[in-house]
């Protein structure tokens, strides 16, 4: 395997995403929808419909209107509203990011893996191979995430510093250019904040694969070893490649908001279209993690599979 540009990366991740569709499809309806459905129903505790309300419906341009000029509505949610919010923050939310994603993108690594040796591999081995490594995966998961979490702590915290620093240093000297730097200031420190975010995010995201294909324990510091020198590319490579999804997912709520409101069943069509939408990234993540190997330490990348599976004789596909 040579090391493959953006454009490549694409192609061969359309390309696989054909040739497997129902593996990955079915995948994520059995590790992801349940969860999503779940959260859809928690969602009529907070009052909304089964079906939409046609009569409610207006034109595609009031509808518009009436979401950038609906007011901020006063909470109303009575205890159901407030267990099922606290359901989906506290059970719903860890269950989907520390556990049932990292199967799935596991899952996609073993087939991918596949794919590149010119192998086959079945639903149920593609399904049942990640568990047994199950509790390293949700291990380095959780701790990707408390990383995460304290970064996003801290983020928040020199925004809301910034801010307040910023309006009152502004509000003090009573100026308009001062008011203006102290916008430029925050804006900076947002971006600074945001960036921070991003870097370790990335630096640390390829925890995944180590696990699976190198027999590591903990997989992050492998992750920052193989993106070192390789930030910006592939920054630039998973900015357009959320953007675009992004486009995909909102464009889709936004349809399915207007023609079916805030039903339920709208909110079933719009998990439909992640469960769709969502192994894209995966496969992508699989693709740019070989394509790292190849690049970082030019590794043949067949002979590093193969040595793989012959010290794990179990997974051997």
């Amino acid at each position: 395997m040579q090391p493959m540009g953006f454009g490549e990366i694409l192609d061969r991740t359309f390309q696989i995403y054909r040739r497997n569709f129902s593996k990955v499809f079915l995948l994520m309806l059995v590790l992801i929808a349940p969860v999503y459905l779940l959260q859809n129903l928690l969602t009529t505790m907070f009052g909304a419909p089964m079906v939409p309300d046609y009569q409610q419906i207006g034109s595609f341009e009031d509808y518009l209107t009436t979401m950038e000029a609906a007011p901020v509505a006063e909470p109303t949610m009575g205890i159901g509203g407030i267990i099922a919010s606290l359901l989906v923050a506290f059970v719903v939310v860890p269950i989907l990011y520390v556990v049932l994603y990292p199967l799935a993108a596991s899952s996609t690594l073993y087939m991918v893996e596949s794919g590149l040796k010119n192998q086959d591999i079945s639903f149920g081995q593609m399904l049942k191979k990640p568990f047994r490594k199950f509790w390293l995966i949700v291990a380095n998961s959780l701790l990707f995430a408390v990383i995460i979490f304290g970064i996003s702590i801290g983020v928040i915290i020199v925004i809301a510093m910034t801010t307040l620093f910023g309006v009152g240093f502004s509000v003090g000297f009573e100026n308009v250019v001062v008011g203006i730097l102290a916008g430029i200031m925050i804006i900076g420190m947002v971006l600074l904040s945001i960036f921070i975010y991003g870097f370790f995010s990335l630096r640390c995201g390829f925890f995944l694969p180590p696990i699976l294909f190198e027999n590591k324990g903990v997989g992050i510091d492998r992750s920052w070893k193989l993106t070192k020198k390789n930030f910006w590319r592939l920054f630039g490579i998973l900015l357009l490649i959320f953007i675009i999804y992004i486009v995909l997912t909102e464009g889709a709520t936004l349809i399915f908001g207007f023609f079916l409101g805030a039903s339920v069943l709208g909110q079933v069509l719009q998990t439909i279209v992640i469960m769709l939408t969502m192994p894209i990234l995966f496969i992508i993540y699989a693709l740019i993690y070989f394509d790292l190997v190849t690049r970082k330490e030019g590794v043949d990348l067949e002979h590093m599979l193969d040595d793989t599976d012959e010290g794990n004789p179990g997974d051997h596909v």
